[in-house]
């Protein structure tokens, strides 16, 4: 009986091992039935590799990999995963045991002494070549008990992050690895390039070991580096619940740093997958990191350290030494293979552009163009419409050298009877536009006419004069133009009408008469006489500036609609440099004398409000703009926008407003100019339109040098 468990326990593992491998090599498959028949089996069996493969017996080596973390946590499964890439190329000679400390869970002195004992058990009778150790916990671990557990097994490290050169002074034979050496400077910077309104930084940390030695590098290396720029500010000590409402609390414009919240104040343990998600769901600020685990989780991103990267390079430095390589030959590699990588999806959030990421960054997430995924496609139907274009050119001028063959035949015969249809045409035409351009002036009065009554209910009678006059100086140039045009146009109708009758009696006369000579004589006379040539000439003149006019017209009633809508109560999605354009066309009239007008338009997105009674506050302040300049000035419109706000910055050269004035302008009925000059409404009223909003208006202002008012809206979704 002694036999057969002396035989059994020690060889259990090792039969296992020898079965799958003689099940691979010749399909052998063989069924243990008691203690007896296995140690049979494994003697048969060790005796038969043996002595058919001497070299695989002596050849195989053992390496232990020892976690300091759990199975299931995403460091450690991405270097595990790293390990076992560079492992994988070896797996005939080389044999893996892998082993959790669980430190994130408990890690008291009790549950080192637990697993202690079952280490030096379980690997009493396994000779091992090598140990790779990830994070400190379980490095810490070895260099206390590898003198009991491994006496002469190297070690090699990875994912430590506070080495010194001090930890491998005398053990230059058996220690070496890999630097967890994260980069939160790189990190820091790229993230304050990407939001330049930062002034505060969250910086997310547990209590662990981990946690406080992670505070003490970033306050003695970190902080100082940024002093003057940023504050920094600790959430550590906390339970989950109170994190995430300190960080629901946070504005948009600060940063959050995650560094690692494993464990809260309470003593509850949250995997790294389930701290970012939880963060992550309550922030509307950017979370950027330092380890690639967060990524594709909820931040941003950054200069990141790889578990896979850091548990490949460790294990290649283990290959060399199981290929005979000193250890002591074999440096300490301290530069961590990091490098910037961010979240397309977090990017679109945050509105961070490709071209403003670091060189050489990698984008998680980034969609593929349509262009990328179908170059040949894209390529093959450019060239085909431009094969088809080159053909329809071809046949086009084809057509018209046969076309213009044609005409040259047809004119030889048709000539005189052409050119009296021509010009008969040319009259019914000009007659016809002569109705649609008065239609669309009566048209226009009466849309001018109603604009005109909502300006003066909106405005309480506040400008009218101004805006009358300027509209009416706008539109009596070109009517003047036009009732001219179309006063002449009716003259040169008379003659043409009255030599058009002549022409078709002495064409009748004609078939009557044989003295033709005389007759033709006449009717150049005639034509001479009533100028015929030059009428028709100057008709198509007459016409072209006719309709310019009409479209001047039109282009500034379509202003007034634009301008103001007053018969409009809801909000609704507008464009505010519409807006502006439409009224500064309206006050132009107002402006040109005075002021060079400067527009910088930017890039703003609609916003649901009553666009009326912007355009409203917006003429007030030009208005008062123009009003303020003495001589020759500018002016200067621009809008922008930020992620909830859109700015509209209207400023002048003006004289100012006293500092003792500037305080009164937003009252009723008080003004700055002198009386009957000014009813002190217009920005009374802007400033309510614009609260009405919830917005708000600012004003800038220096004595001599002029004033700056900026209209704050914010960006608001229809559907809100």
């Amino acid at each position: 009986m002694e036999f057969q468990m002396l035989l059994h326990k020690p060889l259990l593992r090792t039969l296992r091992m020898m079965r799958e491998r003689l099940s691979c090599r010749s399909s052998l498959r063989f069924r243990l039935t008691s203690p007896v028949k296995a140690a049979s089996v494994m003697v048969l069996v060790a005796a038969t590799m043996c002595i058919g493969s001497p070299a695989y017996c002596q050849s195989m080596k053992h390496v232990l990999v020892l976690h300091s973390y759990h199975k299931g946590l995403t460091w450690t499964d991405s270097e595990d995963s790293g390990i076992r890439s560079a492992l994988r190329k070896r797996a005939a000679d080389v044999e893996v045991h892998t082993e959790y400390l669980d430190s994130k869970t408990i890690f008291d002195d009790e549950h080192c002494r637990k697993l202690f004992a079952l280490l030096k058990h379980k690997y009493a009778s396994i000779p091992l070549d090598a140990v790779i150790v990830t994070d400190d916990d379980a490095y810490n671990f070895y260099l206390k008990h590898h003198e009991a557990l491994f006496p002469s097994a190297p070690v090699v490290f990875c994912g430590v992050n506070y080495y010194k050169d001090s930890q491998r002074e005398g053990r230059e034979d058996l220690v070496t690895g890999v630097v967890e050496a994260f980069d939160i400077q790189a990190t820091l910077r790229a993230a304050l390039q990407l939001h330049r309104r930062t002034s505060r930084i969250i910086v997310i940390n547990d209590r662990t070991t981990t946690g406080l030695a992670n505070k003490k590098i970033i306050a003695e290396k970190v902080v100082p580096l940024f002093s003057g720029k940023v504050i920094f500010e600790f959430f550590e000590d906390l339970t989950m619940d109170e994190l995430l409402e300190k960080v629901g609390s946070l504005p948009p414009d600060d940063i959050i740093l995650l560094m690692t919240f494993n464990k809260d104040r309470a003593g509850r343990v949250f995997n790294y997958d389930r701290s970012i998600a939880l963060i992550a769901g309550k922030s509307v600020s950017p979370i950027f990191g330092v380890w690639d685990f967060y990524l594709d989780k909820g931040i941003v991103g950054g200069m990141l350290t790889s578990g896979v990267d850091q548990g490949r390079t460790a294990a290649e430095l283990a290959l060399r030494i199981l290929d005979g390589e000193k250890v002591r030959s074999i440096p300490v590699v301290k530069e961590s293979p990091n490098r910037f990588k961010f979240d397309y999806r977090q990017m679109q959030r945050f509105g961070i552009r490709t071209s403003d990421l670091p060189p050489g960054s990698v984008i998680l997430n980034q969609p593929v163009s349509f262009y990328a995924q179908h170059k040949v496609l894209v390529w093959g139907t450019v060239s085909g419409f431009l094969g088809l274009t080159v053909i329809i050119l071809l046949l086009l001028v084809n057509i018209r050298q046969r076309k213009r063959a044609e005409e040259v035949i047809y004119r030889l015969n048709e000539e005189l009877e052409q050119r009296v249809k021509d010009r008969t045409a040319q009259l019914e035409t000009t007659n016809t536009e002569l109705q649609l351009t008065s239609q669309n002036l009566d048209s226009a009065f009466q849309e001018l006419k109603s604009a005109q009554s909502q300006i003066l209910q909106q405005e309480k009678m506040a400008s009218i004069g101004q805006l009358a006059a300027g509209v009416a100086h706008e539109i009596n140039n070109p009517m003047a133009f036009i009732i001219s045009n179309l006063n002449s146009l009716r003259k040169y109708s008379d003659k043409v009408t009255d030599f058009i009758n002549l022409q078709s009696g002495a064409i009748e006369e004609l078939s009557n008469n044989a003295d033709v000579r005389r007759i033709v004589e006449e009717l150049e006379a005639q034509k001479k006489s009533l100028k015929l040539g030059y009428v028709l000439k100057d008709m198509g003149y007459l016409i072209d500036e006719s309709l310019d006019g009409a479209e001047r017209v039109k282009k500034i009633v379509q202003d007034l609609k634009t301008f103001s809508r007053l018969d409009e109560t809801e909000f609704k999605m507008s464009d505010i440099n519409q807006g502006l354009e439409s009224t500064i066309n309206i006050v132009w009239n107002d402006i040109k004398y005075k002021a060079a007008l400067k527009k910088e338009y930017g890039n703003i997105p609609e916003t649901a409000c009553n666009a009326g009674q912007l355009n409203q506050v917006f003429m007030n302040i030009l208005l008062n703009a123009a009003h303020a300049i003495e001589a020759q000035g500018e002016i200067a419109v621009t809008t922008s926008c930020d992620d909830a706000k859109i700015y509209i910055t209207i400023s002048d050269t003006g004289t100012g407003i006293p500092p003792d004035k500037l305080n009164r302008i937003f009252e009723p009925f008080y003004t700055t100019k002198e009386v009957g000059k000014g009813t002190g409404l217009g920005l009374s009223i802007a400033y309510d339109i614009i609260k009405k909003h919830n917005g708000e208006i600012r004003v800038e202002s220096e004595v001599g040098k002029g004033t700056v008012f900026t209209v704050i809206v914010p960006i608001v979704d229809e559907k809100r």
